[in-house]
């Protein structure tokens, strides 16, 4: 591709996460063509400069970017290819919003819009279909008995199912008590909102984002093992620590007054 100006990627860019996908940014029907020329195929022009309209970004609320090129143009997404070889990419009238998620539109701008549209929802909607878990999702889940193993149990060797599954479950069962959801539960609000770092489980790297806000699988299983590992470091630390200390005791010959200080010192 190549034009007057560069245009960097050339195939369909689009905000579609929870937190830009709003106000002014928001993908939706009506305005995903927005600065479109209407009227059919006549050219839209400026001054002198003939301006064709390419499916290539993402500003506001519309995916059109103006442009000026001087040969053909492809497009190229996951999910379209469009192969502009000859005429105008823009010469026909502008697409009407048929629905909720479709137009009436020449086949290049039906099915770019319509795909995008889709592909902009999907996130959305998993998030919103969020249920917080069963106690029986709980104690038959794997990765809920690992951290009942490693946070609950507080055990550093590391998780086997086949010999730690009844017991990490039997803890959940206990903690949770005659709960018959977790949604009844002080604990899960609490784990509803906690904040995970984004460094940890996204190419951001700053801020946070809530936990029950997070329903990308690959993700949680990473922030899953980091956890894990944090925990099992922490816990092999406080069991060396406690190790030195008891040594200590046993070689002192000193009253458990002085004792104290002692340490009180050393770790000033």
């Amino acid at each position: 591709v190549q034009g007057r100006a560069g245009l960097g990627n050339c195939r369909l860019e689009a905000v579609v996460s929870d937190a830009e996908n709003t106000g002014n940014n928001k993908l939706v029907a009506d305005s995903l063509y927005y600065g479109l020329p209407t009227g059919g195929p006549e050219l839209s022009q400026t001054g002198t400069t003939v301006d064709n309209c390419a499916l290539t970004a993402h500003t506001g609320n519309t995916i059109l970017k103006t442009q000026n090129l001087r040969v053909d143009l492809k497009l190229a997404g996951d999910y379209i290819t469009v192969n502009q070889g000859a005429g105008d990419a823009k010469a026909a009238a502008k697409p009407a919003k048929g629905g909720d998620d479709t137009y009436t539109a020449p086949p290049l701008y039906k099915a770019a819009g319509e795909a995008l549209l889709k592909l902009a929802a999907a996130p959305l909607s998993a998030s919103a279909s969020l249920k917080p878990p069963s106690l029986a999702d709980l104690t038959s889940s794997n990765a809920a008995c690992r951290l009942s193993h490693t946070w609950l149990l507080n055990k550093t060797k590391p998780y086997d199912k086949s010999q730690h599954q009844q017991a990490a479950a039997q803890k959940i069962r206990k903690e949770l008590k005659d709960a018959k959801d977790s949604g009844a539960i002080g604990a899960w609000t609490a784990l509803q909102d906690f904040d995970i770092p984004n460094a940890i489980f996204s190419d951001r790297s700053s801020g946070n984002t809530k936990i029950g806000t997070i329903s990308d699988p690959q993700q949680l299983l990473t922030i899953l093992p980091y956890y894990q590992v944090r925990k099992t470091t922490e816990l092999t630390s406080l069991r060396e620590e406690f190790a030195r200390l008891r040594n200590t005791i046993a070689q002192d010959p000193s009253g458990p007054e002085q004792l104290c200080n002692k340490i009180e010192e050393q770790q000033k």
